[in-house]
């Protein structure tokens, strides 16, 4: 059996060993193995280890994505408030403008809109002058309307055409009443089938 075997002598001061190759085939293989089992091991708990922080990963792509999507709308919908604003912004505005031309009052866009405002304040007097120059009721007390404004079957003529007033119930000799401020043009008989007529402005 022996002189099947390499012997390997190895000599120093504590003496001589010997090694049969045999022997030490055996060693390189269980080291071999116990490498290969060691790194099997290690291998797994390295890759559990990159299984756990890639779901950690992905998780917060996700809550990224998410909180992104979350602030896209968000933003959107300040975009739409912001657009809205400027719209009643320049309604408001135009309204100022409208009341600044009514009462004589030269436009300053240099003011800001509460200064412009404050510059609208209204005397009773203005506001009575304002509102009288509003139709506001009926010219005779109110007893039914005959002819609506618009299109109609004229009640003579049969035919349909464009009525441009609307025709009120009244008794012969009911006064008559303005219901506004205005300037007269015209006073008068018409022969155009209104008779007696005032026309205000």
């Amino acid at each position: 059996m022996i002189k099947n075997k390499f012997t390997i002598t190895i000599t120093d001061i504590n003496g001589s060993r010997h090694f049969y190759l045999n022997q030490i085939i055996k060693k390189i293989v269980l080291y071999v193995v116990a490498f290969i089992f060691l790194f099997l091991i290690f291998s797994g708990f390295y890759i559990k280890y990159l299984d756990s922080k890639l779901s950690d990963i992905s998780t917060k792509r996700e809550e990224l994505l998410a909180k992104s999507k979350e602030l896209e709308l968000a933003n959107a919908q300040m975009q739409k408030n912001v657009e809205e604003k400027a719209k009643q912004y320049a309604a408001i505005e135009d309204k100022i403008a409208s009341f600044e031309e009514a009462l004589g009052l030269e436009a300053e866009n240099n003011l800001t809109i509460t200064d412009r405002l404050d510059n609208l304040k209204l005397t009773n007097e203005q506001q009575i002058g304002i509102l009288g120059q509003i139709p506001n009721g009926w010219p005779i007390e109110n007893k039914g309307v005959t002819g609506n404004f618009g299109w109609r079957e004229h009640p003579l003529l049969k035919r349909r055409e464009f009525h441009p007033g609307i025709d009120l119930r009244a008794a012969i000799g009911t006064p008559i009443y303005a219901p506004a401020s205005g300037v007269v043009e015209f006073s008068g008989y018409s022969d155009n089938g209104y008779g007696y007529n005032v026309i205000l402005l």
